[in-house]
């Protein structure tokens, strides 16, 4: 059996940058899986194409939705006085 770690870094076509392969799982109603060894997603309903998800954290641990969390990143960029293209810039001399 051919195994790899994750996580797996491959090249985005945006601004170059290092994004994370998705592993995609398959669960049931009442299923989960672990992120870690202290987060915890759960799958607790499905109609027709939504799924309700519940997730058990610590309480230091921030989970936004995705549009949500896009929404604030801009508002912080901009709130920053910053382009798309500066804030990129600045992120790499950071790493």
């Amino acid at each position: 059996m051919n195994q790899r770690s994750f996580p797996l870094r491959i090249p985005a076509r945006q601004n170059f940058r290092m994004e994370y392969a998705m592993l995609v799982l398959t669960r049931k109603s009442d299923e989960s899986f672990l992120i870690g060894d202290d987060i915890q997603v759960t799958v607790l309903s499905i109609r027709g194409s939504q799924v309700q998800l519940g997730v058990k954290a610590p309480s230091d641990v921030r989970i936004y939705r995705g549009e949500v969390h896009d929404r604030i990143k801009a508002e912080n960029i901009s709130s920053a006085g910053l382009s798309t293209e500066d804030f990129s810039i600045l992120k790499e001399k950071v790493k």
